[in-house]
């Protein structure tokens, strides 16, 4: 699928156009738009996909490919629209915080500035933010962890590799947690991450009312930007 046509559909969804099916089928492996493209376009082509979900609604079906993404948090763009993505639900699934949580402990050293103001961006103009933001501000989202995840997070507040910016906000994300957390059962379990998704991971996103999850690009790349 050449750029033009994948960006087209990609903006007709965005406008109401076209229906949200039209992105889902986008993130199968054998999707049209990743056909003879490099591993560093088939990433930012996904992310790109991922990413426009926060904005039009995230719909059932595509819930278990941003779980993997999650899961697998070995690329900052993809991470980071993954995370977006997540935000376009309406009632996240149970143990989101816990799978965000282990992306956020993946991703943490090997975090960078990406931005989705534009598919092919002029950084001297755009807006900046990263993978480890866009988690942070998906689990203030979420609104509710587990005493153990929300413990866990507040571990990697003295991490020498945060920014500034990320670890202001990981301050105020874990106290809110914090606080959400006296009011709520606790959940539990955390799945690991950078590893395939489990047949234990399938039969919990399903138990959570979530169908059979969509194939992904099998191929990471570094830093998308």
């Amino acid at each position: 699928m050449p750029e033009g046509a994948f960006l087209d559909l990609v903006q007709q969804v965005r406008d109401g156009i076209a229906p949200r099916s039209d992105l889902v089928e986008l993130l199968a492996e054998d999707s049209d738009a990743f056909a003879g493209r490099s591993a560093r376009d088939a990433a930012r082509r996904r992310g790109w996909v991922l990413a426009t979900f926060e904005s039009v609604g995230l719909p059932p079906p595509a819930l278990p490919a941003v779980l993997d993404e999650l899961r697998s948090a070995c690329d900052p763009y993809v991470t980071a629209a993954a995370a977006r993505a997540l935000r376009g639900a309406t009632h996240p699934p149970g143990h989101a915080a816990d799978v965000l949580v282990s992306a956020f402990d993946a991703i943490r050293r090997r975090d960078d500035d990406v931005t989705f103001d534009a598919f092919r961006p002029n950084w001297k103009t755009a807006a900046a933010t990263s993978a480890l933001t866009e988690i942070l501000l998906s689990l203030r989202h979420v609104g509710s962890a587990s005493a153990a995840t929300v413990d866990r997070l507040r571990g990697m507040r003295t991490d020498v590799v945060l920014s500034p910016r990320v670890s202001s906000l990981l301050q105020d994300v874990v106290r809110e947690l914090d606080t959400a957390t006296r009011a709520v059962v606790p959940a539990t379990g955390v799945p690991s991450t950078c590893r395939p998704t489990s047949a234990v991971d399938r039969r919990r996103d399903q138990a959570e009312g979530m169908p059979a999850r969509v194939g992904q690009h099998a191929e990471r790349v570094g830093p998308v930007g």
